[in-house]
């Protein structure tokens, strides 16, 4: 229901029990070191408990009582990245938390509470929904928030803001011009000193950049990561190679004239990598994409799947589909089933969520 484990080839990890009723899907989870789980959305309850749009779970899928969180978030829970210390930031559609304001963004402690230390003002606003997609961490410390908004806290800040590790805005990143001209809706570093950002825009401070850029950490452009070209259509989600390869999947029928259905692989460059993604088979509207180590890649997916595979498929490293994993399973919906976040743990197995009822094999 909603969160599943997977083995490593795809098959449902039943030492991981989640089969009593969420009220709504999940949209994002986040692995901490000691395997817990942390899930968000817009889901009230989960496993028969009522947690307010977040919730952490056991490493057998159980909920985690130690995890309080009273009323938690009256708005939906879009993206939870957990910091180094422990702490847990939260970015949705929320305006408080267990009844303490707390516009579009908060941090927790690991047992629940909320951080008072952090204090993001009056938060994201302006664009058309004012709200926070998607945050990367730098090494200072400081985070990056991409979505849609036109100001944080009061501050003129197009589509992004650096914050620092109080929740303040700081002024270490400015885009040149007006930033990027639409959503940002992922943001994946690249090294220590690089940051990879993809959405809906189609210019970034005035250069052409459709869907993808590559900035350093003061916001400007990175030359000699050349996406002018672009997609025809916007990126989900990105994930970096151990050799600076870029794969990116969305909604895009092509990556700069060269046909590409929602995945495609870029060189160090910007260039596309055609020696990825050769298979002639269509991807449904990819959501999210995750890396293993041995150079394979995952895909999450909308249904209908192919190849027999639904909502899920792991493609070879040379992007052709992988027919050894998950043969003839699926994870499925009453209505309509997406795997829109994924997270790899260090035995092999996967973490999924999403909209789906069941993970059949």
């Amino acid at each position: 229901r909603r969160v599943a484990r997977l083995n490593a080839n795809g098959t449902v990890d039943p030492a991981f029990l989640n089969i009593q009723v969420v009220d709504w899907g999940v949209d994002c989870i986040a692995l901490q070191a000691d395997g817990k789980v942390l899930a968000g959305g817009p889901f009230t309850t989960f496993g028969g408990l009522n947690c307010g749009r977040i919730v952490r779970t056991l490493i057998n899928g159980s909920v985690d009582a130690t995890f309080v969180t009273g009323t938690g978030f009256n708005g939906e829970v879009d993206r939870i990245l957990v910091q180094p210390d422990g702490k847990i930031l939260v970015i949705g559609a929320f305006t408080a938390y267990n009844g303490t304001p707390c516009q579009r963004m908060c941090r927790l402690n690991s047992n629940g509470s909320i951080d008072p230390l952090f204090n993001v003002g009056t938060g994201p606003a302006g664009g058309s929904n004012g709200a926070a997609f998607s945050m990367v961490r730098f090494p200072s410390g400081q985070i990056l928030l991409g979505g849609d908004f036109g100001s944080f806290n009061g501050a003129a800040r197009n589509n992004l803001v650096l914050l620092n590790t109080d929740g303040s805005v700081s002024n270490a990143f400015i885009p040149p011009g007006n930033g990027p001209n639409a959503w940002v809706t992922t943001l994946e570093m690249a090294g220590t000193n690089r940051v990879l950002l993809g959405g809906w825009f189609t210019e970034y401070g005035g250069t052409p950049a459709l869907g993808l850029v590559k900035v350093d950490l003061t916001g400007a452009i990175d030359a000699t990561f050349n996406t002018t070209a672009g997609f025809a259509g916007h990126v989900n989600d990105i994930v970096v190679q151990t050799d600076g390869k870029v794969i990116a999947v969305g909604d895009f029928t092509g990556y700069g004239g060269t046909a590409r259905s929602d995945i495609a692989r870029l060189n160090t460059n910007g260039t596309l990598d055609g020696t990825f993604n050769t298979t002639t088979d269509p991807a449904p509207y990819a959501w999210c994409v995750a890396l293993r180590p041995d150079g394979k890649v995952l895909l999450g997916e909308s249904e209908p799947g192919v190849r027999g595979r639904r909502n899920l498929m792991q493609l070879n490293s040379n992007g052709t589909p992988d027919m050894t994993f998950a043969a003839g399973t699926g994870l499925t919906a009453s209505f309509f089933g997406v795997v829109n976040r994924m997270q790899l743990q260090d035995d092999g197995k996967i973490i999924v969520q999403g909209t789906f009822d069941q993970a059949w094999n």
